[in-house]
């Protein structure tokens, strides 16, 4: 889909770190920041702006997943949490809601910034201890 749109993504991602993680809810977590991402970018006309990063390591004892993309203008946040910019919001506005509750299903944290024109998706979520 991306490649047929002129957008880039670039993922460094190391899936061992995920396995305590429900498919189901990574599918749900990464497929909604990938759609969001990839729904900024297509707004741009310029190829260098139609960029997604995607990082995905260990840092001691939390997975963290960072994904960062250009955004046109500024966004307007409730609830700490960017408002869709789709319309009506009875139907659209849930991605990052449903994101937040499933990182929170793991004792995680999930923030959202804006810098140099740039959108940033971080998600820190605690990998459990091995067990014995």
């Amino acid at each position: 889909y991306c490649k047929d749109r002129g957008i880039v993504v670039s993922c460094v991602a190391d899936g061992s770190q995920m396995d305590f993680i429900n498919t189901v809810d990574l599918y749900a977590i990464l497929g909604n920041a990938l759609d969001n991402a990839i729904e900024a970018v297509e707004k741009f006309k310029h190829q260098e702006k139609r960029q997604i990063d995607v990082l995905i390591y260990r840092q001691q004892n939390f997975l963290v997943m960072n994904i960062v993309n250009p955004i046109k203008g500024n966004l307007t946040y409730e609830e700490e949490l960017p408002v869709s910019t789709k319309g009506d919001d009875r139907f659209h506005g849930f991605g990052l809601r449903s994101m937040r509750y499933l990182v929170k299903k793991y004792d995680g944290y999930l923030t959202v910034s804006e810098e140099d024109g740039c959108f940033s998706l971080k998600i820190l979520i605690p990998i459990p201890a091995p067990k014995a």
